[in-house]
């Protein structure tokens, strides 16, 4: 007991008290790892710069213990007090030890931390697109994605992926690697026919992806070809059923929103409407400029420019309120169809089970473009809302549209061939 009491007295508290900020640091560090979930960036360089640092550390302890043998070796030469000192050395060792073991610690938790989440986009983004080139989703994504591109320093490459209205693109996503390399446009169009087809997808848009944010809501526009003898909903209704099949109205694809859309207006408004699907909205709206059909319920992205030089005429709204930039334009509701809302909205998906730092800092990414002034003022002249929410929130919107849709069909009777 003499010889701990010593050994005590001894200690070289001056050099362990001198190498307490080193342990500190390394401990600052590890803890903000820990609540971020992320590597701390030392020095610029990421998580290897991290471990190197704690690995430094870590030496310089070794150096302690270094000079710890050191002192015995002086104490037993020159006092000849050699238990004492074996007492001091067990002492000042065991303190070392621990403090490199924590240290060590340190390493393997920041090795097991997500890597993607340490240096999130490591290499270029693949942004699948499930339409054709063209449409309004397809355009909002091209612009999104070269403000992402300028933020995480890495390309952000568009991927058209259509046909199956959403399936083929949405199934790659789904069945990609889960560390955010990989994302996917998903809009309301695939809500809707998740509502009308159910478990004939092979997709799920609640349990198959992990949710980024929603990115854009707008109403649509009923457009007609201007060789359409009609201006207003009624006359449209009464052109319609004056032909054996109707007017044609194009769509992105079978059970797809413009689907729905067209579907709920033949319903509600009595009448008879043939639907055209097309692998996308950008190649429908082309064949109503062509004259190949008749109408088309298209996104003011991609329908306000030819409504402004008249190659296109707007009928109505489909949402529930009027547009900011066509404020003369009634809703399909208030133009004689009560009950008629629809409106289309773009989202961002990632592969489930994307690690929750990754979508973290794909949802931070999103939102900071989404502020963008430019942005905003762009897509406000088209009527078009920007509304980065988070991502506990864009599931939630997602099935809540689901069930929406489910309502809305079975109250009007609709039963999609």
């Amino acid at each position: 007991m003499a010889g701990w009491i010593t050994a005590f007295k001894v200690i070289p508290w001056g050099d362990l008290i001198a190498a307490a900020p080193t342990v500190v640091k390394g401990a600052r560090q590890l803890w903000a790892a820990v609540r971020k979930q992320e590597a701390p960036q030392v020095a610029g360089q990421g998580v290897q710069g991290g471990q190197r640092a704690l690995e430094a550390q870590i030496d310089e302890l070794r150096k302690e213990l270094t000079a710890a043998s050191e002192l015995v070796t002086r104490l037993a030469e020159q006092n000849g007090r050699l238990i004492e000192a074996v007492e001091v050395l067990r002492v000042r060792t065991r303190v070392l030890l621990v403090l490199m073991a924590i240290l060590a610690g340190g390493l393997i938790l920041l090795a097991a931390l997500p890597a993607a989440a340490q240096s999130f986009p490591a290499r270029p983004v693949r942004f699948i697109v499930p339409i054709a080139p063209g449409g309004g989703g397809d355009i909002t994504t091209r612009a999104v994605a070269q403000k992402l591109s300028a933020l995480w320093g890495q390309n952000v490459v568009v991927d058209n992926r259509a046909g199956g209205t959403g399936s083929i693109g949405l199934e790659i996503a789904a069945n990609a690697r889960p560390d955010g390399q990989t994302i996917s446009l998903v809009t309301g169009t695939h809500a809707a026919r998740q509502a009308m087809q159910g478990k004939k997808l092979p997709y799920d848009l609640l349990r198959g992806f992990s949710h980024v944010t929603q990115v854009t809501a707008q109403s649509y526009v009923l457009v007609v070809n201007p060789s359409v003898p009609a201006k207003t909903i009624p006359e449209l209704l009464a052109v319609s059923n004056q032909r054996p099949d109707g007017l044609t109205f194009g769509s992105s694809g079978q059970g797809s929103l413009q689907h729905l859309s067209g579907a709920l207006l033949a319903t509600l408004g009595k009448t008879k409407l043939l639907h055209v699907p097309y692998k996308g909205g950008g190649p429908a709206l082309a064949d109503v400029l062509a004259g190949q059909i008749n109408m088309i319920f298209a996104t003011p992205l991609e329908s306000v420019p030819h409504i402004q030089t008249g190659r296109l005429r707007a009928i109505a709204a489909s949402g529930a309120t009027r547009l900011k930039s066509m404020p003369a334009l009634p809703t399909v509701a208030e133009a004689g169809v009560p009950g008629f809302e629809v409106s289309q909205w773009y989202g961002v998906l990632a592969p489930a089970d994307t690690p929750k730092p990754v979508l973290a800092q794909l949802n931070r990414g999103f939102v900071q473009v989404l502020k963008s002034p430019d942005l905003i003022e762009r897509f406000a002249r088209d009527s078009v809302d920007l509304v980065g929410s988070t991502s506990e929130q864009f599931r939630a919107h997602i099935a809540a549209e689901i069930q929406r849709y489910q309502r809305a069909i079975t109250a009007a009777g609709i039963k999609l061939e």
